[in-house]
């Protein structure tokens, strides 16, 4: 088996378990990162690298990476900023494609990210129909419905919604 491949798929990104292993050695002189380290790692992540593939190109293990995320919230911080600027250009290029009339793009875009006035936000102190009398709910469905019903043209004495008996 090529050293590269995993799960049946080849490529340079794609590491063995053997080199997978061997990234997540836990030798002792590993766990610890200068600060030129995570500079690089962070650069590399930064340009769309996965965490194991920065490892690689930085010449640290992966438990290394975690030891340190575990223990220095600045390092942990500037991790998660990383990757989500990374999402933000998805989301960019996602919106781009949508915008140039991806259908796709536009559907996914539209069900993950509605415009805010699609939703109206419940009143919170609105009572909810049980708590309504007869007549309350009578006039709210009747203002509903003179909102959502076509409205009859002037001088036509009938309803389009009436059907001619």
């Amino acid at each position: 088996m090529d050293p590269r491949q995993v799960e049946g798929k080849t490529g340079d990104a794609l590491l063995s378990k053997h080199k997978v292993a061997k990234l997540l050695a836990d030798d002792a002189t590993g766990l610890q990162l200068t600060a030129a380290q995570q500079e690089e790692y962070l650069q590399f992540l930064a340009c769309g690298l996965p965490p194991a593939e920065a490892c690689k190109k930085v010449g640290i293990s992966l438990a290394a990476i975690a030891a340190v995320m575990e223990t220095d919230e600045r390092f942990r911080n500037l991790v998660d900023r990383v990757r989500e600027l990374l999402s933000q250009n998805v989301a960019a290029a996602l919106y781009c494609a949508a915008m140039k009339g991806n259908v796709s793009a536009q559907t996914f875009y539209l069900k993950n990210r509605p415009p805010p006035d699609w939703f109206e936000t419940a009143d919170a102190d609105a009572l909810t129909p049980e708590e309504l009398t007869d007549d309350e709910l009578l006039a709210q469905f009747q203002k509903l419905a003179a909102e959502l019903l076509p409205q009859p043209a002037p001088g036509d004495s009938q309803s389009r919604c009436e059907t001619k008996s």
